[in-house]
Protein backbone atom coordinates (compact mmCIF):
# COMPACT_ATOMS: atom_id res chain seq x y z
CA UNK A 1 0.00 0.00 0.00
CA UNK A 2 1.08 3.58 -0.61
CA UNK A 3 1.04 6.89 1.22
CA UNK A 4 -1.94 7.90 -0.91
CA UNK A 5 -3.79 4.71 0.13
CA UNK A 6 -3.17 5.46 3.81
CA UNK A 7 -4.18 9.11 3.44
CA UNK A 8 -7.40 8.07 1.69
CA UNK A 9 -8.25 5.67 4.54
CA UNK A 10 -7.46 8.29 7.19
CA UNK A 11 -9.97 10.62 5.54
CA UNK A 12 -12.72 8.03 6.13
CA UNK A 13 -12.24 7.99 9.91
CA UNK A 14 -14.88 9.62 12.07
CA UNK A 15 -12.15 11.72 13.66
CA UNK A 16 -10.86 12.96 10.28
CA UNK A 17 -12.34 16.46 10.79
CA UNK A 18 -10.39 16.79 14.04
CA UNK A 19 -7.18 15.95 12.22
CA UNK A 20 -7.75 18.93 9.95
CA UNK A 21 -7.49 21.28 12.94
CA UNK A 22 -10.20 22.55 15.24
CA UNK A 23 -10.64 25.51 17.58
CA UNK A 24 -7.53 27.20 16.26
CA UNK A 25 -5.30 24.12 16.40
CA UNK A 26 -3.21 23.48 13.29
CA UNK A 27 -3.88 20.44 11.09
CA UNK A 28 -2.15 17.21 12.10
CA UNK A 29 0.85 16.00 10.10
CA UNK A 30 -1.05 13.21 8.38
CA UNK A 31 1.62 12.91 5.68
CA UNK A 32 4.20 11.97 8.33
CA UNK A 33 1.81 9.46 9.90
CA UNK A 34 1.08 7.90 6.51
CA UNK A 35 4.81 7.63 5.84
CA UNK A 36 5.27 5.85 9.18
CA UNK A 37 2.51 3.37 8.35
CA UNK A 38 3.96 2.63 4.90
CA UNK A 39 7.51 2.21 6.25
CA UNK A 40 6.30 -0.13 8.98
CA UNK A 41 4.23 -2.00 6.39
CA UNK A 42 7.38 -2.60 4.33
CA UNK A 43 9.62 -3.36 7.32
CA UNK A 44 7.41 -5.99 8.98
CA UNK A 45 7.16 -8.58 6.19
CA UNK A 46 10.83 -8.17 5.32
CA UNK A 47 11.77 -9.10 8.90
CA UNK A 48 8.94 -11.54 9.65
CA UNK A 49 11.35 -14.41 10.35
CA UNK A 50 13.03 -12.53 13.19
CA UNK A 51 10.27 -10.27 14.53
CA UNK A 52 6.93 -11.25 15.98
CA UNK A 53 4.52 -8.57 17.23
CA UNK A 54 5.27 -4.88 16.85
CA UNK A 55 3.23 -2.61 19.12
CA UNK A 56 3.54 1.16 18.77
CA UNK A 57 1.18 2.98 21.09
CA UNK A 58 0.61 5.83 21.24
CA UNK A 59 1.82 7.66 18.20
CA UNK A 60 1.57 11.41 18.62
CA UNK A 61 0.76 13.16 15.38
CA UNK A 62 2.15 16.64 15.71
CA UNK A 63 1.19 19.77 13.79
CA UNK A 64 1.63 19.71 10.04
CA UNK A 65 5.32 19.75 9.15
CA UNK A 66 6.47 18.62 12.62
CA UNK A 67 6.17 14.87 12.13
CA UNK A 68 5.14 12.10 14.48
CA UNK A 69 6.50 10.67 17.72
CA UNK A 70 6.22 7.03 18.72
CA UNK A 71 5.90 7.45 22.49
CA UNK A 72 6.20 3.77 23.30
CA UNK A 73 7.06 0.76 21.20
CA UNK A 74 7.51 -2.94 21.80
CA UNK A 75 9.18 -5.25 19.29
CA UNK A 76 9.38 -8.94 20.11
CA UNK A 77 12.17 -10.89 18.46
CA UNK A 78 11.77 -14.52 17.49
Amino acid sequence: FSIVDVMDKLCTLQIAPLLQGVRGDPPADMQAFAELVVKLGKFAPTHSASIRPIDINPVLIRAQGLGVIAVDALVEFA
